[in-house]
């Protein structure tokens, strides 16, 4: 995402000679990657519970509310400061646009944010439709939808962007097959059994995974048909991180602290990329030494960033613990007397 982001640059004064490279626009595979991980990990969440709709869509209903919060709390410091310096113009419907993520107005990746609501909030529906049914029924009516969400994705108004409408239509129409697979990986446990088939060693391994991750990142930049033909590369590249991190340690360990940040860094590292840092960042011509002061500067900001919030969140767990002690002793004190 951070790379795909870095060589997508508008302005011509900070670009590479890469710059629009198909290659370079492939790492646009993050998006489906992170729909496919999100239906498969609230599929996995969800198979051993006996949770009913209602229960299931009221989990998901506070899943949101804490998306949002955090979204909220993350972002307001920089729409303050762009505001501020006059990056940004002021007008309640930017405000409200942004806030909502209906329009990244202010937040260049806030994007995201709506068309992921709208999947999690359907998500109860599709694992109703999920849950007993037969395994051919399911990948049969898997292939219906994919067919039914393309041709529908044509229709002259759906596949413009004018209206707010009709792009989140758009999005998710495009987005929801790669949502509902990874929820079908998980059902049937397909990448375990993928990760079964290949055969023990260090150096199989790490061959594998590196032609994995090589050839989704050629099938993105040079196959038509996006939202079908990655339902083939995403997992594929998935299986290729795997085997990578199975067998590099310190790949495996980069993922899993990146990961603990990644919902912060996701959404404020536009801010230094293109509203404040961009004219710092580029200044150093060599590339790979800017791609690394870029994910420096925003990884180190998102670290702080979660602990203050992580912090301030404990202290009002903490206080209001204590409120309710107090609470008790008070009324226990009024029962007595």
């Amino acid at each position: 995402m951070m790379f795909l982001h870095f060589g997508g640059i508008s302005n011509p004064d900070y670009r590479y000679s890469w710059y629009g490279n198909d290659y370079a626009g492939a790492f646009q595979i993050c998006v489906p990657i992170f729909l496919f991980l999100s239906g498969y990990g609230l599929m996995v969440g969800c198979m051993n519970k006996d949770d009913s709709f209602v229960t299931s869509f009221k989990k998901q209903v506070r899943r949101t509310m804490k998306l949002f919060r955090h979204y909220w709390v993350v972002i307001a410091p920089f729409v303050a400061l762009a505001l501020l310096l006059g990056k940004f113009t002021w007008s309640w419907e930017s405000f409200v646009l942004t806030a909502t993520s209906l329009r990244c107005v202010w937040c260049p990746n806030a994007w995201f944010i709506s068309l992921y609501v709208e999947l999690i909030l359907m998500f109860p529906l599709f694992f109703y439709f999920l849950k007993g049914k037969s395994k051919t029924r399911i990948l049969l009516g898997f292939i219906l939808l994919v067919i039914f969400t393309k041709l529908l994705g044509k229709i002259e108004w759906i596949n413009a962007e004018g209206s707010i409408l009709a792009r989140q239509i758009k999005m998710l129409l495009l987005d929801m097959p790669i949502f509902i697979e990874g929820m079908l990986f998980a059902k049937y446990s397909w990448m375990n059994k993928l990760m079964g088939k290949m055969p023990d060693g260090h150096s199989s391994n790490l061959f594998g995974g590196a032609i994995c991750v090589v050839a989704a990142i050629a099938c993105r930049a040079k196959l038509p048909l996006i939202s079908v033909t990655e339902l083939i590369h995403v997992p594929m590249c998935l299986l290729g991180l795997m085997f990578l991190a199975s067998c590099v340690a310190w790949l495996f360990s980069s993922i899993s602290f990146v990961g603990k940040y990644s919902t912060t860094l996701w959404l404020i590292h536009g801010y230094f990329i293109w509203t404040f840092f961009a004219p710092f960042i580029y200044s150093f011509r060599f590339w790979p030494l800017a791609f690394g002061v870029f994910v420096g500067m925003s990884l180190v900001t998102s670290v702080v960033m979660d602990k203050v919030n992580e912090t301030m969140t404990n202290h009002h767990s903490y206080c209001s613990h204590v409120d309710r002690y107090f609470c008790k002793v008070r009324l226990d004190f009024k029962i007595l007397s």
